[in-house]
């Protein structure tokens, strides 16, 4: 039995029969030039090099809309987005500022930064259908094949803080909680619509993200994130759940404490499984209800590692994470412009003799 590679990850997440392990590599738009340049001709040929189960899709708005130029440029003339006239920062239709010379995410505008500004703050709209456009084509061209995974990550504490600033939020979590609640109602109700044209649009999966980890703990308690992201984070998952279309959460350090509400509230995938949340403790506690996805690490392994480094860990990984099919094999960051060439080589490969690991 030969699954595509839809079948296999969308098998995987739902527990189903597979043929070997699914797996996912994200990278930087300058990875996948110098990709492009070194190894494959075509973004379809770098697909089946990598062994890419997934794409990823969303609305010209998001940013992973502008690291393709035509898209990027489509998503100016429609004036989704804003250029600076240096051409460093991308104004969102948020109107948060990103920094488009870092590697990464770096916001470097807040507009909501004097909160006062909130009562004539004006939401964005989802009206327009053109801001799915390249949505559709990327659907309409991979999706037989590939798993359509749209993406809505800057869910709701990201979002927030991106139009408040880290600092500000973080404070207006403690002194000014219904200021905090009111911008996170909002938030929650322009998200919703998104899920909603998601759902109409019949995507396979949806990512959902906010970072609620920091390489030690939690950036808040676990009871302020009770009370403020888990029941509005919960009506956002329930367009989903209410579609039976599988949720991948991304919260970035080590989130061990909220797991369990995770669950309850209808998770299916948890990326990027950092190495500051112990893979064994993760698979015993949780590997009956949830798919892990990531874990490899990508700071230093991929960056430095030799290519017995490289192996020996996604062996290990494939061996825990994937003992009953349950994982998605993954790094757990995206791969950046300081990795080299023949380490993504040697990881694509130890991941395809490894992946069928649990089913020999």
């Amino acid at each position: 039995m030969k699954l595509t590679p839809k079948k296999r990850l969308l098998n995987t997440i739902n527990r189903k029969v597979i043929d070997k392990l699914p797996s996912v590599l994200w990278i930087s738009k300058y990875v996948k030039n110098n990709l492009l340049n070194e190894i494959a001709s075509n973004e379809e040929e770098l697909l089946e090099i990598l062994d890419n189960h997934m794409v990823v899709v969303s609305s010209l708005d998001n940013h992973w809309a502008w690291d393709k130029k035509d898209s990027f440029e489509t998503a100016i003339k429609r004036k989704y987005i804003k250029l600076s006239t240096n051409g460093k920062i991308v104004y969102d239709n948020w109107g948060v500022g990103w920094n488009i010379e870092q590697e990464g995410i770096f916001w470097s505008y807040h507009p909501l930064k004097n909160k006062n500004d909130l009562r004539k703050y004006t939401f964005p709209s989802l009206e327009d259908s053109h801001l799915f456009d390249f949505l559709k084509l990327d659907k309409e061209k991979y999706g037989k094949k590939y798993c359509i995974a749209a993406m809505q990550d800057n869910t709701l504490f990201e979002r927030a803080y991106s139009l408040r600033g880290y600092e500000n939020f973080l404070v207006d979590l403690k002194v000014d909680k219904s200021f905090a609640e009111n911008l996170l109602d909002k938030i929650m109700e322009h998200e919703i619509e998104r899920a909603k044209k998601f759902v109409e649009l019949n995507v396979d999966c949806v990512i959902t993200g906010d970072d609620f980890g920091t390489q030690e703990n939690l950036i808040m308690s676990v009871e302020d994130w009770k009370t403020f992201m888990m029941p509005r984070l919960k009506q956002i998952w329930n367009v989903y759940i209410k579609n039976y279309i599988p949720i991948i959460h991304h919260s970035c350090g080590n989130i061990i404490d909220l797991i369990p509400y995770m669950i309850d509230m209808g998770l299916d995938v948890l990326h990027p499984i950092q190495h500051v949340m112990p893979p064994k403790v993760l698979k015993k506690q949780f590997g009956k209800d949830l798919i892990f996805f990531g874990g490899i690490d990508s700071q230093n392994l991929i960056t430095f590692g030799t290519k017995e480094e490289i192996t020996n860990e996604v062996k290990r990984l494939i061996t825990i994470l994937g003992e009953d099919g349950g994982y998605i094999v993954s790094l757990d960051q995206n791969i950046m412009s300081n990795v080299p060439i023949n380490n993504i080589l040697i990881l694509v490969e130890a991941i395809k003799k490894y992946a069928g690991l649990p089913f020999n």
